[in-house]
């Protein structure tokens, strides 16, 4: 293969326009074909086969990467003089895309002793991905918008049919020839309707396409998250996969696309296209969530954005829109809530959305959430959750809110740029004060604007906030919130805790609360939609399972919960045999009418039940337990970080970490990890954490926190006292500030372990508990302290706090330590 002029440089980010290929044979060879394959990672082109001609022209207009791989075919056909047998001479040549980039001639010069193939490729300019998809996009809405007319055709195609089919469903019956006649009409109604209904779904994918597409251009420049570009591609891609299979859809002539349509309907491709672009246009929201921040780099300029960075927003309280309810459930409740998000005038400025635990609340929250998001009244959202510090912390909830109100609404934003200029430490700040600075004050000063509609904050599962006293407080203020300005609504989702329930009926002396009890909803037929829906992405299952019979049955021991489902499903995924397995569920676990809370744990007791092994496994089993449990009132941890938090010292027996992974492999329905903080093991939801925290509940397997937080509290301090040391992180000075440190957060996660950074801050929380009000003099876990707070090592712990950005904490567990430790 030679080539007339030298390569270009490709980028490798930019798709290639390949807009024809021309072949000329030299000398003309009557019986040669000749066709192109272009193929690229997972997918391909091809040419029409060509054949009899001197100079073949293919104008391809494709757009490929600079790695696709083109092959070119050429095969000549010779008969013998007695013209019995044919001879076949097949020769073919591969090269990768970007040797071609340009114009190129690349001639193919080894058929033997007959003439030469010259092979000239036409490029246009090179594009990016991003307009890759534009220029498909607008080809292909061009080409549905002319197949306009002949829909209308079909339409009247229909309704001629669907007048014959009435009149002669009777007619038929009598008369044979009336029958058969019938009976084509019926069959080219059918495909008629095929037709028109595939195109709909054409339509329907390119309009959702075309409104998102805007989206990478928005924040291409700005937005350096890996994960979140990598969305974007992944979504380029498939409009730009989407577009082609448009294109050739609509491009036939008249003829062509009645004819190829009426033989097969094109409905299949369009629906998996849509399926493929609605589970992606989830992730697409979550990251850009997370590019919150860069994205109001671009909206406010660095100046603003300075100041409200001070208020330390918890991006990751946001909603997840993978988390909301399954499509057709909970359809009337979302239409109630819905209705009062958006009727002016209504007395209750805040609905309340109490029920038990696993009944459905945050899926709605991510719901109520994400359908604000999409008309455009979403002011913010918190989503509470216990075993992550900063999403339990009263404090950082309204700072949140204020930030996310601040970036939607410029007037307020101008009124908390003040606040800030004149208290920039606000965020850490009592819950009272932040209220009144970040809320009361600013909305205030915004009573000549407001908002093109009303506005709404989720905040959800309040119940999962702080102590008893913070979430009365929270209840509080949310009222109070709520009715600051006519356009400013407040959704709560929470259990009925007592503390939230007493202050919701305070406040209805002065205020009208909207309360909604979630266990009073009919969920019969969403319970079963969601076991279905469940049991359908499990492998191996058998189709018998997927009866009505055996999806009612299982659906009617959920008592209405669906994290019970949820569970079930989890665990059986993970099973061998999944048959027996579910089998055993259904035989083995409360029968309907036990009750919710006794449902959930006849289930969490059936899976820990499932964990088999020695007598010495079962003790490994609430050693683990014990400890995930105790850990994730402050900061669950990773395995290594457990391993090295169990008991080490005799007469224990001291489980090998690989045996933790093993464990917890079994209990993958219940804890999972959690790669977005470390691996850190956590439940999968918080009433696993009420089950083993109950003795009652969880029986056997229960572990007796004064034991287990005695036993933690022992290991921090064996811990630090071990590996604490100067300058741990080996940093270059001592004398340069914390912030200025270059990738700071890198080099602690690399210098100091996990169990170590848990245990220099939460020791204490754990001495605290396993021996409340006591004073230490003669417990082993005094001279442990001893000989870290009364030597050089209490100079290194504060260094490894500061480090962390915990050195506040210090100051609460010194206190705590001069009354304990005398």
């Amino acid at each position: 293969m030679s080539q007339t002029q030298n390569n270009p440089s490709v980028d490798e980010a930019c798709f290639l326009h390949l807009k024809e290929i021309m072949v000329d044979f030299k000398v003309p060879l009557p019986n040669s074909k000749f066709s192109v394959k272009i193929v690229e990672a997972d997918k391909s082109y091809e040419s029409p086969v060509f054949g009899k001609r001197a100079q073949i022209k293919w104008e391809s207009d494709l757009y490929i990467t600079s790695s696709a791989t083109i092959e070119l075919f050429v095969q000549e056909v010779r008969s013998s003089k007695l013209h019995i047998k044919k001879h076949y001479t097949s020769v073919s040549k591969s090269f990768i895309a970007s040797e071609t980039a340009g114009n190129k001639t690349v001639q193919v010069d080894d058929i033997p002793e007959r003439a030469k193939v010259t092979v000239n490729f036409t490029f246009g300019d090179s594009q990016s991905l991003e307009n890759v998809a534009r220029l498909l996009s607008d080809e292909a809405t061009s080409a549905l918008a002319s197949k306009v007319g002949l829909l209308g055709n079909i339409d009247k195609v229909l309704e001629f049919a669907e007048v014959v089919l009435k009149m002669g469903g009777a007619v038929s019956e009598l008369n044979p020839i009336a029958k058969a006649v019938v009976g084509s009409v019926k069959i080219a109604f059918e495909k008629c309707q095929k037709i028109s209904k595939g195109h709909d779904h054409a339509v329907t994918l390119m309009n959702d396409m075309v409104s998102l597409l805007p989206l990478p251009s928005l924040i291409q420049d700005i937005v350096k998250e890996p994960e979140t570009k990598k969305i974007m591609e992944r979504f380029l891609n498939l409009v730009k996969e989407a577009a082609e299979a448009l294109t050739r859809y609509a491009s036939p002539s008249k003829i062509k696309f009645y004819a190829r349509n009426l033989l097969k309907s094109e409905q299949g491709t369009f629906t998996k296209l849509k399926a493929k672009l609605n589970a992606m246009k989830p992730n697409m929201i979550l990251y850009l969530q997370a590019s919150t921040h860069a994205v109001a780099v671009q909206i406010l300029g660095n100046q603003e954005l300075d100041w409200l960075n001070r208020l330390n927003p918890v991006i990751s309280a946001h909603y997840d829109p993978k988390h909301s309810c399954l499509s057709g459930t909970r359809v009337d409740l979302l239409q109630e809530i819905g209705d009062w998000a958006t009727t002016q005038g209504q007395t209750s400025k805040l609905f309340w959305m109490h029920g038990i635990a696993g009944s459905g609340k945050s899926t709605i929250a991510s719901s109520v959430a994400s359908m604000s998001y999409d008309n455009k009244c979403l002011a913010g959202c918190f989503f509470f959750k216990r075993d992550i510090p900063e999403r339990r912390n009263p404090q950082s909830l309204f700072p949140s809110l204020a930030y996310s109100l601040a970036i939607l609404f410029k007037p307020f934003r101008d009124a908390i740029s003040q606040v800030l200029q004149t208290d920039p430490v606000i965020a850490g700040k009592a819950v009272s004060l932040q209220f009144e600075a970040l809320f009361n004050g600013p909305i205030s000063k915004c009573s000549q604007s407001s908002p093109l509609k009303t506005i709404i904050m989720v905040i959800d599962a309040l119940d999962e906030c702080g102590e008893s006293q913070d979430r009365s407080m929270v209840a509080s203020y949310l009222t109070q919130l709520a009715n600051l300005a006519p356009w400013l609504k407040v959704f709560v989702t929470s259990r009925s805790n007592s503390e939230i329930h007493d202050q919701f009926d305070n406040m209805t002396r002065l205020t009208r609360v909207y309360k909604l009890d979630l266990n009073s909803i009919d969920a019969v037929q969403d319970i079963y939609n969601f076991t279905e829906s469940r049991l359908k992405t499990i492998n191996g299952l058998e189709p018998k399972w997927l009866q009505e019979e055996k999806i009612r049955a299982l659906s009617d021991r959920a008592a209405g919960l669906f994290i019970w489902i949820s569970t079930v499903a989890e665990f059986i995924r993970v099973e061998l045999d999944k048959d027996t397995a579910l089998q055993e569920i259904i035989e083995g676990t409360s029968e309907p009418g036990d009750g919710p809370e006794a449902t959930l744990d006849t289930l969490y007791r059936f899976v820990l039940q499932g964990v088999k092994g020695s007598k010495r496994s079962q003790q490994s089993l609430k050693m683990i337990l014990g400890v995930v449990v105790s850990t994730a009132r402050n900061r669950p941890l990773p395995v290594s970080g457990i391993f090295h938090l169990l008991p080490k010292d005799p007469p224990n027996y001291i489980i090998p970490e690989q045996a933790i992974h093993t464990l917890l492999k079994n209990l993958q329905s219940v804890l999972y990890e959690d790669s977005a903080i470390g691996g850190a093991i956590r439940v999968c939801h918080p009433s696993f954490l009420d089950f083993m925290s109950s003795e009652l509940r969880s029986g056997p397997f229960w572990t007796n926190p004064i034991e287990v937080n005695s036993e933690m509290a022992t290991r921090c301090l064996q811990i630090m006292g071990s590996q604490l040391k100067f300058n741990m992180c080996k940093l270059e000075s001592s004398h340069v500030p914390n912030k200025d440190i270059t990738d700071l957060q890198h080099k602690v996660s690399y210098h100091i372990p996990q169990s170590l950074q848990y245990s220099c801050r939460y020791w204490m929380d754990h001495w605290h508990i396993s021996h409340p009000g006591v004073n230490v003099t003669g417990h082993r876990e005094h001279n442990l302290v001893q000989n870290i707070l009364c030597q050089p090592k209490a100079l290194f712990w504060l260094e490894a706090l500061s480090l962390m950005g915990e050195l506040k904490s210090s100051i609460d567990i010194l206190d705590k330590a001069s009354l304990v430790f005398k």
